[in-house]
């Protein structure tokens, strides 16, 4: 898949309402909890090649890996998973942040075209999809 073909993907529009899915915890849980079920969920849903929810769990993974204060903390979270998840939640995170519903607007995007993604073309997925939600809305 290449960088035009991902574009146009994360730029799907429809008419219908988006209701995102809530993430695999509850808010009240502390962090290391939120952060296992997560981890969980995302392998889970890899393992079953269900794209849209291994997207959606990698995007609140990395969700709650930005809330971390600290770099150290975040590292030490990023430590508990392999480099493979690590990099797909970060990357995940950084696409999708301001504009998660997109992600159940996409077709053929999954986590695996997602790792492989490079940094430069994470800014203009994300400068993109800025541009178009704003538009959009």
């Amino acid at each position: 898949m290449d960088f035009s073909e991902i574009l146009e993907d994360i730029q799907q529009t429809t008419s219908e309402e988006i209701n995102f899915p809530p993430p695999s915890y509850m808010e009240d849980e502390d962090f290391q909890v939120k952060f296992s079920a997560t981890l969980r969920s995302v392998m889970k849903s890899i393992r079953l090649k269900d794209t849209q929810l291994a997207i959606i769990n990698s995007f609140y993974l990395g969700q709650l890996l930005d809330q971390l204060s600290t770099p150290s903390e975040r590292l030490k979270y990023k430590h508990k998973m392999s480099l493979h998840y690590a990099t797909i939640v970060e990357k995940t995170f950084d696409i999708f942040e301001f504009f998660p519903e997109q992600i159940l607007r996409t077709k053929k995007l999954d986590v695996q075209v997602i790792r492989k993604i490079t940094r430069p073309q994470i800014r203009r997925l994300r400068n993109n999809l800025l541009i178009f939600a704003g538009a959009a809305n």
